[in-house]
């Protein structure tokens, strides 16, 4: 049994808090996380299954995560939607349910089976890049949930407030301690940042405060001790080293205030609680971690891993005890594992002083950017399987690489940042004749981290204060960006990824790899690059490449005058990169049963946009057809008229419609969730399909490609070539599309309408953008190129909307007949207009974050 199947002991006592003010007690907290697992989670097959949930900081989520566990379940939390590592959990650890975080639940075919013992799986600090989970059973929660009430004395009167992801161990495990013994949490996707944090602390009455290093030092910034704070008794440390100087501090501030202040040391595989420094020793012993936590025990082992050692003599440290986790998992079939670990050897080296432990190093060379643990040590044999030959050294702020040899140092950042998952900034890469050495022959490893961080030091500052929130909720139309936001989470799509990337280079210097995931917090501490590092090629985003290409292309076919300049095709790659990024930031969504929110945003971003345009038009422009206003004039082949360009603009609202409708059924969401690669190659399948079939039934000719029945399949190429991901799913996925490519350019012909001129550059198109979609992700352009092209990309929807009225004014009003003047007017049109919008918008975010800023300035 654990702390959640004893919820009703404390019958009408508070257990959850809301920021809205809504309460939970502990009778009404048993009794909805019943209902929600009698509804949404009885199975009528046998044996447990695994609940794949996202979690937040709410009280639904609770109230989720707390209904499975009591029924009996398995849960992997994570607090990622369905993208990125989410994805690759769904695709290694096959859940039998899936929850979203806005309540999406998908029933998934059945997968091998998950051991009974098995109760909670959790991502390890150390596993970043990769789906590598900690095992924990019933018992080591509950375990270590009560261990940690006993010894932080937690009565049914405290009420916690949560600082960190519930997701996270750490976070999850003063949920468990404070509901094992009666006691109250408040829950709060708040930063300690913003000033409603601290409005519900005190509102609420808030007891205890946890937090990691990096919490402390937004703490101090904040002038916490300073704060009136009359109900805090207990602040609580933890998730990294804390200096031993900040220990003091600490600790004599909380010893003044008559308050507690406890560090403690553990890690996820233990549950994840393994020692504590009492408080009355904190300020004599700021450099300890402590002693075991009660139901626990030490070992320090010496270098044959065997022997045990003595006080004062440095050892691996080895934890034993009730909470200690089952094993790893790498993928579905690990949960069908029982108990494989007794004894959790922790990687660092500690000695002992009394009953009191320090720990004095890593022995496998880790350190934690992030929060997030890494092995040195690994990102070394990493090099070694590329080939080469380097020696990495570290802390929590830089991973430094020094390597021998003549290689491209940058390329060797951005591979290690996309295997890792990891900031490419956080990569130092210095490549070097000879590795440096101690002179008994040793890798000089404080040389190399010492060199980085010199070089770091260098770098231009970010200026103080300046965040990127304000850039992302003007180019993305959000009044209010939390520092935990990111682009993906604020529901960024394939038009303004190319607007902030662009923001975002111009900031830095350069686009960090995966940008996209990181949070705004993240991508604050990132340093910009010196105008040095800033000369020669540079990588470029392909797609972004891809995507201004294909937009002058559809101009300067629209501008063409003689077949020189009629070069068709780009409206297709526009399209492939639709399904392409429909993909890339909207696949959580539609599996999570949220499709026709994606519709709603295209409507809100695209199609309203071009309706008013539409309406502007008719203003002027006598004998636009209600078919024109109804989005469906595309089916009527109504072509070589003024608003034949925006036949792209209807067939994508029409296949939109589709989807969203398709992604509504529970089979299609569970087949794209099981393996979204498969389900990409059935996906084209049916759409070539469709279109083969419609083609041969009904009269296309005079419709010219121009239906969603003709377009979908370029929508499925694009989800399937983003899916491919390992190097035999890339080959088949090539042959695949050049398969549909040629089907693609054949089937229009067939139906008489003449490609002679046209077609060979519409092949050539698809060709090129499905080439370098699957292997040339990143290109390198010279600066001035790429910030040619980043203008031309962010714009390119604008362009695309706007370039219809100069070009036929120029074509059919005026009679130029100079396609490469049309083509630049109408560009720069296009471009002008784009200009327009979001400075104003900048402008405003400005504004509002200056008023932020002032009431920030209130709380010192």
């Amino acid at each position: 049994m654990t702390f959640a199947s004893r919820l009703e002991e404390f019958d009408r006592d508070i257990a959850l808090i809301g920021d809205d003010g809504a309460v939970l007690s502990y009778a009404d907290l048993a009794a909805r996380a019943d209902a929600f697992a009698v509804e949404h989670l009885a199975s009528p097959g046998t044996g447990k299954r695994l609940v794949l949930l996202q979690m937040r900081n709410d009280i639904v989520s609770v109230v989720r995560y707390l209904g499975a566990l009591r029924a009996g379940y398995a849960v992997l939390l994570t607090g990622d939607d369905f993208t990125g590592k989410g994805e690759r959990l769904i695709e290694r650890y096959r859940p039998d349910i899936c929850i979203s975080a806005s309540g999406s639940i998908a029933q998934m075919a059945g997968a091998e089976p998950v051991h009974p013992d098995l109760a909670l799986c959790l991502s390890t600090s150390g596993s970043t890049g990769t789906t590598k989970l900690v095992r924990l059973s019933a018992e080591a929660i509950d375990a270590n949930a009560q261990s940690i009430a006993d010894y932080l004395d937690l009565q049914p009167g405290e009420r916690a407030i949560t600082t960190l992801p519930l997701h996270y161990s750490y976070g999850l495990s003063v949920l468990h301690s404070h509901l094992t013994c009666g006691a109250a949490v408040i829950v709060t996707e708040r930063s300690l940042t913003d000033p409603d944090f601290w409005a519900l602390f005190q509102r609420e009455g808030a007891t205890g405060l946890a937090g990691v290093p990096h919490s402390f030092e937004l703490l101090d910034t904040l002038g916490f001790a300073d704060m009136e704070l009359p109900s805090l008794r207990t602040v609580m440390q933890a998730g990294g080293r804390l200096s031993p100087d900040a220990v003091r501090r600490y600790g004599a501030w909380a010893l003044g205030s008559g308050r507690r202040m406890f560090v403690m040391y553990g890690q996820t595989e233990a549950a994840p609680r393994m020692a504590y420094l009492p408080p009355e020793r904190l300020l004599e012993h700021a450099d300890c971690i402590g002693v075991p936590v009660p139901g626990g025990t030490f070992a320090l082992l010496g270098e044959d891993g065997r022997t045990l050692v003595g006080d004062g003599v440095t050892g691996e440290l080895v934890y034993r005890g009730p909470n200690v986790m089952m094993g790893y998992a790498f993928d579905r079939g690990d949960l069908a594992k029982g108990r494989e670990v007794e004894a959790l050897a922790t990687g660092d080296l500690a000695e002992r002083r009394g009953d009191l432990y320090r720990i004095v190093g890593r022995k496998s060379r880790f350190c934690k950017p992030f929060g997030l643990r890494i092995g040195l040590d690994d990102v070394e044999a990493a090099l070694a399987r590329k080939g080469v030959t380097a020696v990495v050294a570290g802390n929590d702020d830089v991973i430094a690489v020094a390597c021998q040899g003549k290689m491209d140092g940058e390329a060797i950042g951005q591979e290690l940042a996309r295997e890792f998952e990891l900031p490419a900034a956080l990569f130092d890469v210095a490549v070097m004749s000879a590795l440096p050495r101690l002179s008994s022959g040793k890798t000089d490893y404080h040389r190399v981290l010492q060199a980085a961080l010199a070089r770091r030091q260098a770098r231009i500052p970010v200026v103080e204060g300046e965040s990127i929130a304000g850039t992302f909720g003007a180019l993305l139309n959000r009044p209010e960006v939390a520092a935990s936001d990111s682009f993906v989470t604020l529901e960024g799509d394939s038009l303004s990824y190319v607007a902030v990337a662009s923001a975002l280079e111009q900031r830095l210097g350069y686009l960090p790899e995966g940008w996209e995931n990181l949070t705004v917090a993240q991508i604050d501490a990132l340093a910009p690059r010196t105008a040095a590092t800033r000369q020669g090629l540079k990588p470029y985003d392909s797609e972004m490449l891809l995507r201004g290409l294909a937009i002058t292309g559809v101009v300067a076919n629209h501008a063409s005058v003689d077949t020189a300049w009629h070069v068709a095709g780009g409206a297709d790659v526009l399209m492939l990169l639709v399904g392409f990024n429909l993909a890339r930031f909207n696949f959580g969504r539609l599996i999570g049963g949220q499709s026709f929110d994606v519709l709603l945003s295209v409507i809100r971003r695209i199609i309203l946009p071009y309706c008013l345009i539409l309406w502007a038009y008719a203003l002027f422009y006598k004998g636009i057809s209600v078919s024109s206003f109804l989005l469906v004039s595309n089916f009527e082949g109504r072509f070589q008229s003024f608003l034949t360009p925006y036949w792209f603009m209807e067939a994508l609202f029409q296949c939109m419609i589709v989807l969203a409708l398709l992604f509504r059924l529970t089979a299609v969401r569970q087949a794209a969730a099981s393996d979204p690669y498969i389900f990409g190659l059935w996906f084209l399948g049916a759409t070539v399909a469709l279109k083969a079939a419609a083609f041969a039934i009904f009269h296309h000719d005079r419709l010219q490609n121009m239906t969603p029945d003709a377009v979908l399949p370029l929508i499925a190429c694009g989800w399937l070539i983003f899916f491919a991901r390992t190097p035999g799913r890339k080959v088949l996925a090539l042959v695949v599309a050049l398969g549909f490519t040629a089907l693609h350019v054949a089937v229009p012909a067939m139906g008489g309408w003449d490609y002679a001129s046209v077609g060979q550059y519409r092949l050539i198109w698809l060709l090129a953008a499905i080439i370098a979609l699957l292997y040339v992700p990143r290109i390198s352009l010279p600066p001035l190129l790429a910030k040619g092209v980043s203008a031309v990309a962010a714009a390119s929807f604008t362009i695309y909307l706007v370039h219809v009225l100069p070009v036929h004014v120029m074509k059919f009003q005026l009679h130029v007949d100079d396609a490469p003047l049309i083509v630049a007017v109408a560009m720069a049109a296009g471009m002008a207009v784009h200009a327009i919008r979001p400075r104003r918008l900048i402008g405003r975010m400005a504004e509002r974050i200056n008023m932020r800023k002032a009431a920030m300035a209130t709380i010192d």
